[in-house]
């Protein structure tokens, strides 16, 4: 591919109060792809997550996105190129779904201007992609966590960005529903986007990424083929993880 990559950080290490959460490293998330971000609790994938939105200020190193400087562009023109979830926001529970999936189209508005019909479509379809049309006249507080993380991604989806950046997207919802998830945002990058998404579901991600970027306590960040993350490197990122469960996630006979 020659075009530039959606997402390229050089050197970059996140952290607070000058202490970095892993070694400074090089990432690039490039269009048709799924990267699986993956880690203990604590390891730093929100931190780097809102390192690479804009949130937080990288503690080394340079982020671009779409090979401008992230640095230098202003919230909507970031907005325009990366939509970022986050799992420490509040949702106002008397708005209604269609309401919050509308806001996903504020970067693409005027200031003041009432919503166009485009905009609405394009919510619309979102709202269809996810399976939460139907949601669409109910009161965010009337639903269970997993309608709401649905209403939620849809939101990103109909922001239009190239590139979304997610932290554990596949919250709150059941097995079949995580699965189905990431098949649609594999699918998804297929049009010339690009998915970095931090999710705790290892034996998930090792079958739906097309790489895998794992935060290893100690080390530098592995960053490769989920048949090569699937071995040494990930009970390395994963201390403990049972001798008896492959780490495909192919149960093994337990040992006597």
């Amino acid at each position: 591919m020659n075009a530039a990559p959606l997402l390229e950080a050089r050197g970059v290490s996140a952290g607070y109060a000058g202490a970095p959460l892993f070694p400074a490293f090089d990432l690039s998330v490039r269009a048709g792809e799924l990267v699986c971000l993956l880690g203990r609790n604590g390891a730093g994938k929100t931190s780097l997550l809102k390192t690479l939105g804009g949130i937080l200020q990288p503690l080394s190193g340079t982020v671009s996105l779409q090979g401008n400087a992230a640095a230098g562009l202003s919230g909507r023109e970031r907005a325009l190129r990366a939509a970022l979830l986050l799992t420490d926001g509040g949702l106002p529970p008397f708005l209604l779904g269609r309401e919050l999936v509308a806001l996903g189209r504020t970067p693409h508005a005027s200031w003041f201007s009432a919503a166009r019909p485009e905009d609405e479509r394009i919510a619309r379809a979102a709202m269809e992609r996810l399976h939460c049309a139907h949601l669409a006249e109910r009161r965010l507080g009337e639903l269970s966590d997993g309608e709401r993380q649905r209403l939620c991604l849809a939101r990103l989806l109909a922001q239009d960005a190239p590139l979304l950046l997610l932290d554990e997207p596949l919250a709150h919802m059941d097995l079949p529903a995580k699965a189905e998830l990431l098949g649609l945002l594999r699918d998804w990058t297929r049009a010339d986007r690009g998915v970095l998404a931090a999710v705790h579901e290892v034996d998930l991600a090792l079958g739906f990424a097309d790489r895998c970027l794992m935060l290893i306590p100690g080390e530098a960040p592995f960053l490769g083929a989920p048949e090569d993350a699937a071995g040494p490197a990930l009970r390395r990122a994963f201390p403990g993880w049972p001798e008896f469960w492959n780490p495909l996630g192919l149960r093994r006979a337990r040992p006597d």
